[in-house]
């Protein structure tokens, strides 16, 4: 049961923004930089979706870019990377004190534009990765650009502080996946995550088509805001795609496809993504409305049921803030297959044999 976390997050936030929420301190739109020193660690650990997050004078408070070059000369570098994006570009997500990386000035938080004069804004993250294996000096140019559009944050482990942050003091998610598990306790299901992740987006933020790399049962729990969801059924006994980014109109180009402000076309591994306040091309009309394709507004207090391992999106609605927890469950099916591993398939067997003997 949702319905008291759900009040305590509407009185909360209060029409705020992500960044507001974030960082309520902050006079101007701060940078990702500013947001990872402010927010609790659990947060930090999470994925920022900054696609259509940095729009320079989009609103009144923003400030100009800041942007540095570093140059690092000795190996290990002593710093991580995370995606821009949801598969492109390069975040700095975590530095080791005193390492190369920290003595040069480089903060958690920092976007990678170039490394050793290549632009990567839309690079792979993979190929960013390679870049950085070089042998030293390396140079890197950073940047640290106000948050003035819309800010994505997404797989947030969905434990007391982070919570709190969205609902206030006491905000709990500590509960729903065990009631869940008892509820559903004769479904041909396993619910091996504890945890919830928890997903907050801005009006017009939105996930790029893709499929799951685990045939997971999704469940999604809708806390705030208007979350658009569509998913692609797959037809009994058809193999499923490829994980990863997917464009199911395999017709169209990626260059008519991609209507996010900031797309990835060109690069190896486009993303697309379908926002809710941006004309959807011909292509993609045509496949939501496709008999095979299930789309839905979900709205607080509503649950949603999706095969993972099936091409879906979702994108965040206009009139605020969408905040959901996102946990997922494996079927019993898959695991005596063996899909998940020997481990998991001894599990699943023990799970039909008790249903059997309880049965009898």
């Amino acid at each position: 049961n949702t319905d008291s976390l759900i009040k305590e997050i509407e009185s909360n936030i209060a029409g705020r923004s992500l960044c507001q929420v974030l960082s309520p301190s902050a006079t101007m739109a701060p940078s990702l930089c500013d947001l990872m020193a402010e927010v609790p660690q659990s947060i930090s650990h999470g994925h920022f979706d900054l696609a259509r997050a940095e729009v320079p004078g989009a609103a009144q408070d923003a400030v100009a870019p800041q942007a540095q070059e570093v140059t690092l000369a000795s190996h290990p570098y002593g710093f991580e990377c995370d995606s821009r994006t949801w598969v492109s570009g390069a975040v700095i997500a975590s530095i080791v004190p005193g390492s190369p990386a920290d003595l040069a000035g480089c903060r958690k938080g920092d976007v990678l534009v170039e490394v050793n004069g290549a632009n990567v804004t839309h690079a792979a993250l993979e190929d960013i990765e390679d870049l950085l294996r070089a042998p030293p000096p390396i140079s890197l140019t950073l940047q640290r650009a106000p948050l003035a559009g819309s800010l994505y944050l997404r797989e947030t482990p969905a434990v007391d502080d982070a919570v709190e942050v969205f609902s206030g003091p006491g905000g709990s998610a500590a509960n729903l996946v065990p009631e869940m598990t008892q509820r559903l306790s004769v479904a041909p299901l396993f619910f091996h995550e504890r945890v919830p992740m928890l997903f907050a987006g801005d009006g017009g933020s939105a996930s790029h088509v893709h499929v799951d790399r685990k045939p997971l049962v999704q469940f999604c729990h809708v806390l705030h805001g208007i979350k658009l969801f569509g998913v692609s059924v797959r037809a009994p006994g058809a193999p499923p795609p490829e994980p990863g980014p997917a464009a199911p109109w395999t017709k169209a180009s990626a260059s008519n496809l991609s209507v996010a402000a900031d797309d990835g076309v060109g690069c190896s591994n486009p993303e697309i993504a379908l926002p809710v306040d941006k004309a959807m091309p011909e292509a993609a009309a045509e496949w939501i409305m496709r008999p095979d394709v299930a789309v839905v507004a979900a709205q607080p207090g509503d649950l949603l049921l999706f095969s993972g391992h099936s091409a879906h999106f979702g994108a965040n609605g206009l009139g605020g803030m969408c905040l959901a927890l996102f946990h997922g469950a494996q079927a019993v099916e898959d695991m005596v297959k063996g899909t998940f591993g020997p481990g998991q398939q001894a599990l699943g067997m023990k799970w039909i044999q008790q249903q059997q003997q309880q049965q009898q």
